[in-house]
């Protein structure tokens, strides 16, 4: 009996999590509920604050009021009727405590889950009192319960996802609505170079998995933190962005995002030998990058479900936004028959997070040493050392003519956009500055 009542208390203390995550994920993306309105019931939770709050979502969606912090803690009073008040604190804990917002779906399915254990434990409770009661009828108390289960569960084809056009319509009605108003802009990333941007019709969008390759020593590691940079500049939401490094360390890393920032080489940051007016500035420089929002992990093989893990503790503190990955071949990931496989899975993988997290994902990946061996040495799709661009959202790949010859166009770097998911493919040349391994467009200067 005691092993039965720990279950059961396991239990509800895990339900009542997913709930008050599912109402934090509400309040955070207020569209979320238009894919729980329909099946999930206020009486498949058992937290009453909760059951309130998501009373008080409904309530909202039916009327087409956007749902927040304010409305959802006041009952927000629909057709006359009035729902107590819910603490500010305990809402905007449930916002804290929701690690992705995009999981929503998730969270309510394990909710329902979960009402309908409670409900089929209790029919088993009403069954044993009942059996010895005399009175009780067993077949009119089984089709209650399971008629209060079938209200509390998801229909199974909502359960896999799948949504009518009349379902759909007005839903992507009211986003486009909003977007072209102004009250929901579209959360575009520009990468900070005028024409790629351009091609990529603003930057990079949430849940897009972007793909830069490179051979070692061409500056892809030196591109994508560059990018990073450009991100961060350009914010708005104090959207922090995180950098992965398989390969540097977070000191190593550092020292190239401290030379980009502040225009100082390499070698007289490892000398510290400046001009006192270099100096002055280097370190105005310094006290402007610890307010840029970068966080750098350098765990040598992390995996990509260790990736996902520290980035929902990171999230529950700050706005994540565009992730930096380097490099996928150096993934720590070992499922999978060969190289091939694994690091194919990788990519997918990667992709996963992006969506997952609703955010752009950059990876970094290493070009096959055949084009060094060649005539021709742009790079092409085929140059990529696994199969997992086709999860990918855009690939691109950096060709610097000078690191095959000195001569050749030196402080040029090609951006070639191989692959375009959603535009046109194109080749846009930047500027490289050696010796402070940075990147601009052709006609600024450093």
């Amino acid at each position: 009996m005691s092993a039965a009542v720990d279950a059961q208390t396991d239990d509800l203390l895990a339900a009542t999590r997913m709930e008050r995550m599912l109402i934090g994920a509400c309040l955070i993306d207020r569209d979320a509920i238009a894919g729980l309105a329909d099946w999930l019931k206020p009486g498949a939770f058992t937290d009453t604050t909760c059951r309130s709050a998501y009373t008080a979502l409904l309530a909202c969606w039916q009327d087409r009021v956007p749902p927040d912090l304010a409305t959802i803690q006041h009952g927000y009073r629909a057709n006359g009727v009035a729902y107590l008040d819910i603490p500010f604190a305990d809402l905007s804990g449930m916002v804290i405590e929701c690690p992705f917002a995009s999981h929503a779906p998730h969270y309510a399915q394990q909710v329902a889950e979960a009402a309908k254990r409670r409900a089929i434990a209790q029919l088993g409770s009403r069954m044993v009192q009942g059996a010895y009661a005399g009175s009780f009828d067993p077949a009119a108390a089984y089709e209650a319960a399971m008629a209060e289960i079938e209200t509390l569960t998801p229909d199974e084809e909502q359960a896999i996802g799948l949504r009518s056009y009349a379902d759909l319509v007005p839903e992507w009605r009211d986003r486009s609505i909003g977007r072209w108003s102004g009250e929901r802009p579209e959360r575009i990333y520009p990468l900070g170079f005028r024409q790629l941007d351009h091609a990529l019709r603003g930057g990079l969008r949430p849940g897009e998995l972007c793909i830069l390759g490179g051979r070692p020593g061409s500056g892809k590691t030196a591109l994508g933190l560059q990018m990073v940079h450009n991100i961060a500049r350009a914010s708005k939401q104090a959207e922090h962005c995180l950098i992965f490094s398989n390969e540097m360390s977070w000191e190593s890393l550092l020292t190239r995002a401290v030379s980009e920032v502040s225009g100082v080489n390499g070698q007289l940051l490892t000398t510290g030998q400046m001009p006192e007016p270099v100096r002055r500035k280097f370190f105005d420089d310094l006290l402007y990058m610890e307010k840029l929002p970068v966080a750098i992990d350098d765990t040598g093989g992390i995996t990509t479900k260790q990736m996902i893990q520290r980035i929902q503790r990171y999230q529950r503190r700050h706005n994540v936004g565009p992730i930096l990955f380097d490099y996928v071949e150096l993934a720590g990931d070992r499922e999978g028959d060969g190289e091939l496989e694994r690091v194919t899975e990788i990519v997918r993988q990667l992709k996963t997070v992006a969506r997952a997290i609703d955010v752009p994902v950059i990876a970094l990946s290493q070009l096959s040493r055949a084009i060094d061996s060649r005539g021709d040495k742009r790079p092409g799709l085929s140059d990529l050392r696994y199969s997992g661009e086709a999860q990918a959202d855009q690939v691109m790949m950096l060709y610097r003519p000078e690191y095959y010859d000195p001569a050749d166009r030196p402080g040029e770097c090609d951006l070639l956009l191989r692959k375009h998911r959603n535009g046109e493919v194109g080749e846009y040349t930047i500027r490289f500055f050696k010796e402070l391994t940075a990147f601009t467009d052709m006609e600024e200067t450093r």
